[in-house]
């Protein structure tokens, strides 16, 4: 009996330093190299109500490894592959609430079809990236609300520090998660804002203008929004912005209409606001939109006309705009053939009939040239530091459509 217990002991003691030593271990392991861009996640937290990956799905008793998850998730360009229980897989284009990162020592289970490797645990995933941004199928698609239009403007940058859109919208409205294309939109619709952005898969943001955001590669949008339950929409990804822009066109082709400046605050003291005309044009023969100096003057003002988008006159010689740009005023070159298609008109409730360009009607403003004598000149969205005027005497406008010029 004393005999047996000792080699008992002895074996137990051997068992031990080998282990310890790493020449004999029982534990499974993770790979040390993967197909293609694959990298470890780590060990997440799962519950069977929310799934952590929620993409596509398949499980198999005695053929699951961590590379064939991966070819899995491959083939439908999923970002994210899971292994869970031994035996099950899950892709998804982003990890989703709420799950979280758990120690790796938690995902124990060896794979059904390698015993070698882990396969998580019960309530625990193994998550692998495939890290193949480009590759994710981010299709964004237009919205209707009611009789209003919002277009899809692509991926844009944002920054924690100077966010793109001021409001951040509620997590829920109309009690459903904001976290998702309709609802986000619908929300800002109401605030008033022309601007919706999804972000990081669960914000919902609110603005008027793009301010300093460039646009981004749509595969780095590829964050599922949590709101959506089919995660089949996109909600951005970190400080990048999915952004969706109210389309308030009413028309784009009108004739024989004119154009008046009218300030948004009414002025202390001068007129309320100005008609347009085209300045002289220069040896080039380009022309500018500016106002006309003399007040309260009849049958003042140029004839316009939009047609399928492009602003001209309707006179002889017709001038055509040739381009928009931020912090200048709309050009007019003679004869021109080919302008841009991105003026239209809007109306609102009180059948108002305002001037839009690149779908705002809010950019307008009348500055003051400085470099050409003061002269009053219609510019688009007035941006800091210009040469020929100053911001501080940039006033905003409304670009009203008016049927006649002014009548004595």
């Amino acid at each position: 009996m004393q005999s047996s217990a000792l080699t008992l002991l002895l074996l137990s003691s051997v068992h031990g330093a080998l282990a310890g030593s790493g020449v004999i271990t029982t534990r499974q392991t993770l790979p040390t190299s993967f197909p293609g861009n694959w990298t470890v996640e780590g060990c997440f937290t799962d519950t069977a109500s929310a799934r952590t990956l929620s993409g596509a799905t398949y499980a198999s008793d005695d053929a699951m490894t961590i590379e064939s998850c991966m070819a899995f998730c491959s083939t439908s360009s999923f970002l994210y592959a899971g292994v869970e229980y031994g035996k099950q897989c899950y892709c998804d284009y982003a990890v989703q609430d709420p799950g979280t990162l758990t120690n790796l020592t938690e995902c124990d289970f060896p794979c059904s079809g390698n015993s070698s490797e882990v396969c998580g645990a019960a309530n625990r995933m193994n998550i692998f990236f495939s890290g193949d941004v480009d590759a994710i199928p981010v299709v964004l698609s237009p919205i209707t609300l009611g009789s209003d239009n919002w277009i899809t403007l692509g991926c844009f940058t944002d920054n924690v520090n100077a966010r793109t859109f001021p409001h951040l919208a509620p997590t829920t409205f109309l009690g459903e998660s904001t976290a998702e294309e309709v609802l986000c939109a619908e929300y800002c619709d109401i605030q008033g804002y022309y601007y919706a952005g999804l972000e990081y898969g669960d914000e919902c943001w609110c603005g008027n203008d793009l301010g300093n955001s460039t646009q981004a590669p749509l595969g780095d949008c590829h964050m599922v929004c949590q709101g959506d339950y089919y995660h089949g929409e996109f909600c951005g990804g970190r400080e990048r912005l999915t952004v969706y822009q109210k389309d308030i066109c009413a028309s784009n082709s009108v004739s024989n209409f004119w154009l008046d400046a009218f300030y948004k605050t009414e002025p202390s003291t001068g007129p309320l606001g100005y008609y347009l005309v085209l300045s002289e044009a220069d040896e080039a023969g380009y022309a500018i939109l500016t106002t006309n100096p003399c007040e309260n003057c009849c049958g003042v003002g140029i004839e316009l006309e939009l047609q399928s988008g492009s602003l001209t006159t309707a006179g002889s010689p017709a001038y055509g705009t040739v381009l928009v740009n931020e912090g200048e005023s709309p050009t007019f070159l003679q004869n021109y053939s080919y302008p841009p298609q991105i003026y239209c008109t809007t109306a609102s409730s009180q059948s108002i009939t305002t001037l839009a360009v690149n779908d705002r009607t809010d950019e307008w403003s009348i500055c003051t040239n400085n470099s050409a004598d003061g002269r009053l000149d219609v510019v688009f969205a007035p941006v800091a530091n210009h040469p020929h005027y100053s911001l501080s005497e940039c006033s905003p406008v409304f670009m009203l459509l008016l049927d006649s010029p002014f009548d004595c």
